[in-house]
Formats: structure tokens, C-alpha cells, sequence
């Protein structure tokens, strides 16, 4: 990606950041959901979430843009350089934690299959042995999830910094706003520290950047119900007439 185009589209980038962010981190702690109470994460899902090289998934996307907008030493924060750091280590560990879950399930069945169909001692010596190697795979299956679990959280606070001074993207706000339910799932109880961090105390701006977005994209029932949320957080707001006027000329 060239330099001008970076600079072109980092607002719509910088908001595609934060939503597959969260439904990454959705994802992942599904299967660690999965994993505390089973003991076993899918290898199909995760394989899905990160795809390979020539079918890119979701996770390895979110790499691949975390790295072009945010590591450049001379543009870039240490926020960003710091949430681009724990992007790429969390794409990493999934892909650690893809091989130990294909082990897992496809490895580990297959030995106690094949122990079954011949109980020799000999067998069983080393099939002993090899079922120990599998229990270290699911000790390191449970180290990684700590790991990407942690890995999650710091993630969470560097968006709290690299996004201060997101509060007029258009694109972050229909994020926001069009996929409230997801950002707030993700982000838990910091989803309100993370919108004051973008809007500090002007919350409604959110809701007004969200209105004139969907409004220009000819959405005007959502853009009203919009800019009703940004009048019931400050109804005295002056940047509230001109919208409504355009959506109601009459």
C-alpha cells in the first residue's frame, strides 16, 4: 500500500481496525468459553478466523492493516506501535494454538485408536509416551488462551489512547453506532471509558457524525433515529438543527 493511499483512507481503516478487532475478540473467546469448560477448541473456527495466505480470514486481514497503518516509527504513536504489537503477537499465538487444536483433535483420537486395535504391551509402552506428549499439548493449548486472553485486554486499553483524537470519523461512528451491541460485547465494561476517551463529554457527537453519515447514504430513518440519541444527550446542541432541517426540509 502506497503512502498516499494510507493517508487517504485512515479514517475508514482506523474504524475497520476496531470492528474486526471485536469480532475477533468475540470469536476467540467463544472457544476459550469452549475450551474452559470442554477442554478442546475448534480447529475449523479458528482456521476460518485466520485463513491462509491465499484466503486471508478476518484475523489475518486485521493484521495485515494494523501493520500498515499503525507501525511507521515516524507517523506513529507508541499507542499505536504498542496496539499494532498486540495485534500481530495475538495472530501469532492463533496460529500456535491452530496446530496444538488440530493435534488435539485429529492426533490424539487416532492414538487411542490404534492402542485399541492392538493392546500389545510393546504398543502401550509407547503409546504411554505419546499420551503424554498430548497432555503437554493441552497444557500449552491453555497457556496460549492465557496468553491471547491477556494479549485481548492490553489491546482493549491501547484503543482507549490511539483513538483520542477519532471523534470526527465518520467512519468510527457508524461503527459505533451500526454495531453497538458487537463493540459494547467486546469491550465489556471499558466500552463507556472507550467512548469518553474518543468524545470525552460530548457523547452526542457520536450520534450526530453517525446521523450525517447515514444520512448521506440515504438512510434516513436510521439517521433520525440517530439524531434523536445525539438530542437526548444535549438537546441544546446547534449542530442538531441543520441535520434534522435536511432530513425534514418541510
Amino acid at each position: 500500500m502506497s503512502k498516499h493511499w494510507l493517508e487517504a483512507n485512515a479514517s475508514r481503516l482506523t474504524a475497520e481496525i476496531l470492528r474486526d478487532f471485536c469480532e475477533v475478540s468475540l470469536t476467540l473467546e467463544e472457544q476459550f468459553a469452549r475450551h474452559d469448560s470442554a477442554g478442546n477448541l475448534s480447529y475449523a473456527t479458528l482456521r476460518e478466523t485466520l485463513g491462509d495466505q491465499m484466503n486471508r480470514g478476518i484475523l489475518w486481514r486485521l493484521k495485515d492493516t494494523a501493520h500498515h497503518l499503525l507501525r511507521n516509527p515516524q507517523t506513529s504513536t507508541i499507542a499505536e506501535r504498542l496496539l499494532d504489537w498486540a495485534i500481530g503477537y495475538i495472530f501469532h499465538e492463533v496460529l500456535k494454538l491452530l496446530e496444538d487444536a488440530h493435534q488435539h483433535q485429529y492426533y490424539g483420537p487416532s492414538l487411542l485408536s490404534m492402542v485399541e486395535d492392538d493392546p500389545s504391551p510393546e504398543l502401550r509402552d509407547m503409546a504411554n509416551d505419546f499420551s503424554l506428549m498430548a497432555e503437554e499439548i493441552q497444557e500449552d493449548m491453555k497457556q496460549t488462551v492465557d496468553r491471547i486472553r491477556r494479549l485481548l485486554a492490553h489491546a482493549r486499553l491501547f484503543f482507549h489512547r490511539c483513538y483520542v483524537g477519532q471523534k470526527d470519523n465518520m467512519y468510527l461512528a457508524r461503527v459505533l453506532y451500526d454495531q453497538e451491541d458487537m463493540v459494547r460485547e467486546a469491550f465489556a465494561e471499558e466500552f463507556d471509558n472507550l467512548c469518553d476517551a474518543i468524545y470525552g463529554n460530548a457523547r452526542q457527537v457520536l450520534f450526530l457524525n453517525a446521523a450525517t453519515s447515514l444520512l448521506h447514504g440515504g438512510r434516513k430513518e436510521q439517521a433520525m433515529n440517530a439524531l434523536r440519541r445525539a438530542k437526548d444527550i444535549a438537546p441544546d446542541d446547534p449542530r442538531i438543527a441543520p441535520i434534522k432541517k435536511s432530513l425534514d426540509p418541510s
